[in-house]
């Protein structure tokens, strides 16, 4: 039976009654490759590039869900974003496709910024810029930051934006600013979990300050929030041994 569908598809390539045969055919059995194949050959001969490109996602689909081929389904997601650009759907995947395949930083960097502008959901944009700020970090500060603030601005509770933004804040030399962003999402009732932590994180960018006495605050305040916080209780302790 297929053969003889797939004889009429050399002479017709386009023949509806044989491919949507053959596309049933290939279904039921779950035969993935050979339905992959097939899609592919007909998307070479379909008319405009937004159907060629509907095809594309399908094949990525397959390769994604039914394969376990993220590689595969990188490159149809590549070939449909070309034909039909900025669909949310596709930048969605092809941001989680870049960092799941590991492809080279700049090109990843692209695809997470353009994910992050068509991604409606706030949460999930957040978590697109911070893989995004983690990657410009490597290159470029300025666009790292931007990218770090625009996060924290879709979703002020995303415990990892803080945590990328903060050393980026100190190795730029802007302690005070640092301060000011673990401060704030120690503020957060959602992070209650990092309040302790960041409030030591805290303490110590203003020992660099000078600030000790703001420091000794915010490690009690550490310390109320976790007794069990040895690091902010020794940091304090030893604030207190120098001041005599």
């Amino acid at each position: 039976f297929a053969d003889c569908l797939e004889r009429v598809l050399l002479v017709e390539p386009m023949h509806e009654h044989a491919n949507d045969a053959l596309e049933l055919f290939y279904r039921s059995p779950r035969e993935w490759p050979v339905l992959v194949d097939l899609l592919s050959r007909r998307a070479v001969h379909v008319e405009g590039d937004r159907e060629r490109a509907e095809l594309f996602r399908e094949i990525a689909q397959l390769h994604a869900r039914e394969m376990n081929d993220p590689s595969g389904a990188l490159d149809a997601y590549r070939e449909a974003d070309r034909l039909d650009p900025d669909r949310p759907e596709v930048l969605e995947a092809l941001a989680k496709l870049t960092v799941e395949v590991g492809v080279p930083d700049d090109e990843a960097l692209v695809v997470l910024e353009r994910s992050a502008h068509a991604i409606a959901d706030p949460a999930a944009r957040a978590r697109v810029l911070v893989h995004a700020a983690e990657l410009a970090k490597l290159e470029n500060w300025d666009r790292a930051q931007h990218l770090f603030e625009a996060a924290r601005a879709a979703d002020p509770d995303l415990a990892a934006a803080i945590d990328g933004f903060v050393p980026l804040l100190r190795d730029r030399g802007q302690l005070a600013d640092a301060v000011s962003t673990l401060l704030a999402g120690a503020e957060r009732p959602a992070l209650a979990a990092h309040r302790s932590r960041w409030l030591a994180d805290a303490g110590d960018f203003c020992v660099a300050l000078g600030d000790t006495d703001w420091a000794k605050q915010l490690y009690r305040d550490a310390r109320g929030a976790e007794p069990g916080n040895q690091r902010a209780g020794a940091a304090l302790v030893e604030l207190c041994a120098e001041d005599g």
